[in-house]
């Protein structure tokens, strides 16, 4: 299965409240400004979610560009570049600050250190397939940019991984996730859930290769997807991480099971049930009741895909009780 889609704010944490530094005023404007916007949206979709926003004329030729005027907490100007063919993908964003210094604090709040080991001050920032994800710094600037097929960037040097990196290694485990970032976490899976009763097919979002993106992500996933399988049945594939070690990926697969078999949605209860093969690979699973204990049809089920690298899956099925 290829992903061609690799989320902005995948390592991204909370918002603050209460006092703030002028670090955290920036931090808290960029992630507003950015919201749920991915590598990989449709510019379509950028406009219903940014409708203030002049579409482009298409004059640039191979890309078309939309700056967003900002002037607030320090964040000057968003610019995005789409791709000029097919769907239209974002594909790059320039942020610009008011200082060098604000963009470095506010940069590594986000993303932490600067951890490519061949350039410095650049950021491996996500891995799906042959598409990676950087971040690099320049005058009061910061750019995100992915080298999606079609795009300026496909087939650029400067996106070759190193050998043996492994972008996620850091990434924390679900069990080192705040109490807020749990809760979200469960928030959005309980929607996923209320889904399961009509078969998951109001998330169907956009068409992509041989999958669906889904209209109701996981905020922590790297990617939520719509899948149909061989009796034209949807799940929904929500991948946690991607590019791990199997040594790794297992850690995360203990850690997120862990945290389903101690916390539970609010108007849902897990009941831990046997072994399930999902993707061809033995997934650790779940039924999902409701609070009078009754079968929903629906179950959930974690895995680790993949042979040298690995990812890890949390599956939100349907079956009739």
């Amino acid at each position: 299965m290829k992903i061609y889609f690799t989320s902005i704010l995948l390592l991204v944490g909370l918002t603050f409240s209460g006092a703030q530094t002028a670090t955290e005023r920036g931090y808290n404007r960029l992630i507003k400004t950015l919201g749920k916007l991915s590598i990989g949206t449709s510019q379509a979709d950028f406009l219903q979610q940014k409708p203030d926003l002049v579409q482009p004329d298409g004059s640039m030729g191979f890309r078309n560009e939309i700056v967003e005027k900002i002037e607030q907490d320090g964040l000057q100007s968003v610019t995005y570049y789409f791709d000029n063919d097919g769907n239209q993908p974002l594909y790059e964003l320039i942020l610009e600050f008011s200082s060098p210094e604000l963009r470095s604090a506010v940069i590594e709040k986000l993303f932490g250190p600067a951890n490519h080991p061949e350039a410095p001050d650049h950021w491996i920032l996500g891995v799906q397939d042959e598409v990676v994800s950087l971040g690099w710094m320049f005058a009061s600037k910061f750019v995100l940019a992915a080298n999606l097929p079609g795009t300026e960037w496909f087939g650029d040097s400067m996106f070759r991984l190193p050998p043996g990196f492994e972008p996620y290694k850091n990434l924390p485990l679900p069990t080192e996730w705040p109490k807020a970032e749990i809760t979200r976490f469960f928030k959005d899976l309980q929607l996923q859930l209320d889904a399961a009763a009509t078969g998951f097919v109001d998330l169907k979002g956009e068409a992509v290769d041989n999958y669906f993106l889904c209209k109701q992500p996981i905020g922590m996933a790297a990617l939520s997807a719509v899948l149909e399988d061989d009796k034209k049945q949807l799940k929904i594939n929500n991948a946690m991480t991607s590019d791990m070690t199997a040594e790794h990926a297992a850690d995360w697969v203990a850690s997120l099971t862990k945290i389903l078999d101690e916390v539970e949605p609010d108007r849902y209860r897990l009941q831990r049930t046997s072994f399930k093969t999902i993707f061809g690979k033995a997934a650790v699973m779940w039924k999902v009741l409701d609070q009078q204990g009754r079968q929903t049809g629906a179950q959930l089920g974690v895995l680790a895909f993949g042979e040298s690298l690995q990812s890890v899956f949390l599956v939100v099925l349907h079956e009739s009780p």
